[in-house]
């Protein structure tokens, strides 16, 4: 079922299904059509994820003494095993 382009980047964002050889892009052939569909549907992904993550809070990550000192023996072990 042949859809415009707006409607099939609505379905791959759905479902993460695209038409190999998507329908109604433009471009002067079809392999020029078929580029200018995904670069879209991937930019409609990028714009989705984008939105969707500003609303998450990341987590506190946990504060590292970098101070610290290391021993060079102990550490070169670690590594060993």
């Amino acid at each position: 079922m042949a859809r415009n382009p707006k409607q099939q980047i609505q379905h791959f964002l759905k479902t993460g299904h695209s038409d190999v050889l998507p329908q109604g892009w433009p471009g002067e052939n079809w392999l020029v059509a078929a580029q200018n569909a995904d670069r879209a549907m991937r930019q409609a992904l990028i714009e989705e994820v984008k939105k969707r993550s500003d609303r998450l809070s990341l987590p506190q990550a946990p504060l590292r003494d970098y101070q610290a000192e290391v021993d060079p023996i102990d550490w070169a072990k670690k590594l060993g095993s």
